[in-house]
């Protein structure tokens, strides 16, 4: 989803967040891509229509998507529709000379249904069928922690981060320098803690125990 379409369904749960307040891995790779392949650079996609949205939020950089162009990078996010078609461009731009970035590495992704394929695992057959190993922008690397923290101008001491993936949210926390929250209603256990490369700092059943700690009075 864009940063737009989250403010419209934080909406419908009743709280107002500025869209500059919205840092998705979308954004933060379009940042990243910016910051690293000179203006005009075609990009393939293998992903949904937000992150179209995003890479091509301005004509900064050229879609080669549907075209002949020679890709500069194959950026991999979540995509629901991914087909073998879709692979074989992504091998053929990589294999080209394209660099290889993922927006991020969850290889599961939890949903009202139980756990499904996450971005990890679409970016696991490109990665097999090429070589190639990607930048990954998202978690668990801290790239889009640094981006929230200039865009919001606070310290990372200053943060709290809260995910409900040892490997992805509670690495990229930690590594971050912020206190790092795990809830245990996606693809983390409690039983998990102690095998992790990461330990969180705190550890709550869901979010309604995370606000209930930040409202309780301090003795």
């Amino acid at each position: 989803m864009t940063p737009a379409q989250y403010v419209k369904k934080l909406e419908k749960m009743d709280l107002e967040v500025p869209e500059e307040w919205i840092v998705t891995s979308g954004v933060a790779t379009r940042d990243y891509l910016l910051s690293r392949f000179p203006k005009g650079s075609a990009i393939y996609i293998v992903g949904e229509q937000a992150l179209f949205d995003q890479v091509f939020l301005t004509d900064d950089l050229v879609q080669a998507n549907g075209t002949d162009l020679q890709a500069a990078a194959v950026v991999a996010g979540l995509d629901r529709q991914f087909t073998y078609d879709k692979l074989s461009e992504a091998h053929e731009q990589i294999l080209g000379g394209a660099a290889f970035v993922a927006t991020n590495s969850d290889v599961t992704l939890p949903t009202e249904q139980g756990l499904e394929p996450g971005c990890g695992s679409l970016i696991a057959a490109i990665q097999a069928s090429t070589g190639a190993v990607p930048a990954v922008v998202g978690k668990p690397e801290t790239l889009m922690f640094d981006t929230i923290c200039k865009q919001l101008d606070v310290l990372p001491s200053e943060v709290v981060s809260v995910g409900d993936s040892l490997d992805t949210d509670i690495v990229a926390g930690s590594r971050a320098g912020t206190l790092a929250l795990l809830v245990l209603t996606g693809v983390s256990t409690r039983e998990d803690i102690a095998g992790a490369e990461a330990r969180p700092d705190l550890v709550f059943t869901d979010l309604n125990a995370v606000l209930a700690a930040i409202l309780s009075p301090v003795n």
